[in-house]
C-alpha cells in the first residue's frame, strides 16, 4: 500500500482501470482519492471503419453484377467482342416473356419452361453443364431433352405461348435461326404476324425487313449478328407406299388375330 502511494506521488501520472466485475486494490485507491479519469471512446471510429467497409463490398459486388440491357445497347462497340453467358441469356428470355405483356396461365408456364429445357443447349452453348443442376432445380424436371412434344385443345394459347417463345429467343440469343412449319398457309402467316407484333411490343428490336415467310433483324452485337425466324406452311399428305404397307400389315394382324 505505501509503495503505491509513494509511486503515485512520484509520477503524477493518471492511471486507468477498466472494471471487470473483481475488486482490486489500486481501484479503490483511485476511486477514495479522486474521480477515475476519462477513458477514450473508439465507437465512433470503429462505426465509421465499420460503414466505409461495407461501401467498399457493396461497390465489389456491384462490379459483378452482369450489365443491364440498356448499358449493354448504350455501350457497345461494334469492333469489340462480347461474352454472353448461358444465365444472361436465360435472363433475357425471362425479361422478353415478361415484357411483352401477357398473362401466361399455369399450363402456358409449365409448357414455356418445358420449351426452355429443349432449347438449353442453344441457351447455354458451353455453360451448359456447368449450370445444369441450376437449371433442372429452377425448371423442376429431372433431365434435359431436345424433343418437346405437346397435345393441347383449340383455344389453349399455343400459338401465343409459341411465338412469345421464339420472340423472346430471337430476344436473347444472337445470330439465331428460327424455323416454324404450320399446317398451312393461313396459320403460317398468322404466327409469323404474331411474332411481328410481339416484337413492336417488346421494343429494342431492330427490324431490318420481312416478308410474308421471314423476319430478319439485326442484333446488337455487331453487324455479323443478324437474327432470323421463318415460318413455312407445311405440304402434309400420306405417302402411297406407306398406305400400301399399312394395308398388308392391317391384313398381316386380322388374319393372325383370327387364327388365335
Amino acid at each position: 500500500m505505501e509503495a503505491v502511494q509513494w509511486w503515485r506521488e512520484q509520477s503524477k501520472m493518471p492511471v486507468a482501470f477498466v472494471d471487470r466485475g473483481s475488486t482490486s486494490i489500486l481501484g479503490e485507491i483511485i476511486r477514495s482519492e479522486e474521480a477515475p479519469p476519462t477513458v477514450n471512446s473508439y465507437e465512433g471510429r470503429v462505426n465509421r471503419a465499420h460503414n466505409c467497409f461495407e461501401r467498399a463490398q457493396q461497390h465489389v459486388l456491384t462490379s459483378l453484377l452482369p450489365s443491364s440491357l440498356r448499358e449493354q445497347a448504350s455501350q457497345f462497340d461494334s469492333g469489340a467482342q462480347v461474352r454472353v453467358t448461358g444465365p444472361q441469356r436465360l435472363e433475357r428470355i425471362r425479361y422478353a416473356l415478361r415484357a411483352i405483356g401477357l398473362t401466361y396461365s399455369d399450363d402456358q408456364r409449365e409448357f414455356i419452361n418445358r420449351m426452355i429445357a429443349a432449347a438449353a443447349r442453344l441457351i447455354f452453348k458451353d455453360d451448359l453443364q456447368q449450370h445444369v443442376e441450376d437449371l433442372l432445380a429452377e425448371l423442376g424436371i429431372k433431365e434435359l431433352q431436345q424433343e418437346l412434344m405437346a397435345i393441347m385443345p383449340r383455344r389453349f394459347g399455343k400459338t401465343f405461348s409459341c411465338s412469345a417463345f421464339v420472340v423472346a429467343l430471337l430476344f436473347a440469343i444472337e445470330g439465331i435461326e428460327i424455323g416454324i412449319f404450320s399446317t398451312g398457309r393461313r396459320a403460317s402467316q398468322k404466327f409469323l404476324e404474331l411474332v411481328y407484333w410481339f416484337l413492336t411490343k417488346l421494343g429494342g428490336m431492330n427490324i431490318i425487313k420481312h416478308n410474308v415467310e421471314t423476319i430478319w433483324i439485326q442484333g446488337p452485337y455487331g453487324k455479323s449478328d443478324v437474327r432470323k425466324v421463318s415460318s413455312y406452311p407445311s405440304n402434309v399428305r400420306i405417302s402411297p407406299l406407306f398406305l400400301f404397307f399399312f394395308f398388308f400389315w392391317c391384313v398381316f394382324e386380322w388374319r393372325r388375330a383370327g387364327e388365335r
